[in-house]
C-alpha cells in the first residue's frame, strides 16, 4: 500500500505476481466500527491455446519485459501441480520434473531474451467415443508419429487395472487383467504410429475412462493419451445416439 495512505484517502492494494481469480475485501475500521468497506473481484484473463490432436507439439507463450537476474529460477507447472519444467542456473534441469513430462519439453534462452515460452511435445488430449452395448467391436483411438522406439512398451489402461501390454512382439496377454481377455492392437504399432485398441464385445461396465502410455527404459513416458467411453445399454437415453463406434471431436487437455 501506498505510504501516508489515510491523508488522501487512496487506500489501494497493490497485489504482485497474480496467480488466481479472487473476490477481495477491504474494510476501514474505527476502534470497533467499520468506517467504510469495499468489495473487489479480480479476475484474471488465462491465455486459451487450442491445438489439433495430433500436432507433434504445442506452445505455450509467455513472454515478459521484465529484466531477470542471471540466477533467476522458472517454474512451469499443471494444473495438478506437477512440475513441467524447471530452468535454473542457465539450463534446464529435467531431474526437477514429473516423469510425465521426460524429454518431452524445452524452453528458449529466456532471461536474454524475457520470452518464457514453453514447448510441451505431444498433447495429452481426451477423446470421447460412444459406441451400443452388442456391438462387435469399439475402437479406443490413439495415432501419433511413425517410428517410436523399436523398445518401446504401450500400455492400455483403466482406472483399476492394465488392459492391455505390447512391448515388441508378439502382444503380453500374461500382463493383462482376464477381465479384459477381449482386446488386440494393429500389428507394428510402434512403426505406423497407430497404438489404437480394438475392445471386441463391449459392455456397459466398459464404461469409462483409458489410458494410453508409452514409456522408454525405467517409465520415461514419451506418449500418453486417454480416451472417454461410453456404451449404451437398455433404458439409457439415447438423444446423442450415434452409429456405432463413431468419435466424437477431440476434446485438448493441457497440462
Amino acid at each position: 500500500m501506498k505510504r501516508n495512505l489515510l491523508k488522501p484517502g487512496d487506500i489501494s492494494l497493490t497485489l504482485k505476481y497474480p496467480i488466481d481469480s479472487n473476490t477481495y475485501t477491504c474494510t476501514v475500521y474505527y476502534w470497533q466500527h467499520i468506517l467504510i468497506e469495499k468489495k473487489v473481484l479480480l479476475t484474471l484473463r488465462v491465455p486459451q491455446v487450442e491445438v489439433d490432436s495430433r500436432v507433434e507439439s504445442v506452445e505455450l507463450p509467455f513472454k515478459t519485459t521484465l529484466d531477470l537476474p542471471e540466477e533467476s529460477k522458472v517454474e512451469w507447472k499443471d494444473n495438478a501441480w506437477d512440475t513441467v519444467h524447471v530452468y535454473k542456473n542457465g539450463s534446464d534441469q529435467p531431474e526437477e520434473q514429473h516423469q510425465a513430462y521426460t524429454n518431452r519439453t524445452k524452453m528458449n534462452d529466456l532471461l536474454q531474451t524475457g520470452d518464457l515460452t514453453h514447448v510441451v511435445f505431444v498433447v495429452l488430449s481426451v477423446f470421447q467415443v460412444e459406441v451400443e452395448e452388442g456391438a462387435e467391436s469399439v475402437k479406443l483411438p490413439f495415432k501419433t508419429t511413425e517410428n517410436l522406439p523399436g523398445d518401446a512398451k504401450v500400455e492400455w489402461k483403466d482406472s483399476r487395472m492394465r488392459i492391455h501390454v505390447y512391448e515388441g512382439f508378439p502382444d503380453k496377454p500374461d500382463q493383462q487383467d482376464q477381465v479384459y481377455d477381449r482386446t488386440k492392437m494393429n500389428k507394428n504399432p510402434l512403426k505406423t504410429g497407430d497404438l489404437s485398441l480394438t475392445l471386441n464385445n463391449p459392455i456397459q461396465t466398459d464404461s469409462g475412462e483409458y489410458s494410453c502410455g508409452v514409456s522408454i527404459g525405467d517409465n520415461n513416458l514419451i506418449r500418453y493419451k486417454t480416451v472417454q467411453l461410453r456404451v449404451n445399454g437398455p433404458g439409457l437415453n439415447r438423444t446423442l445416439k450415434r452409429t456405432s463406434g463413431t468419435e466424437a471431436a477431440p476434446l485438448i487437455r493441457l497440462l
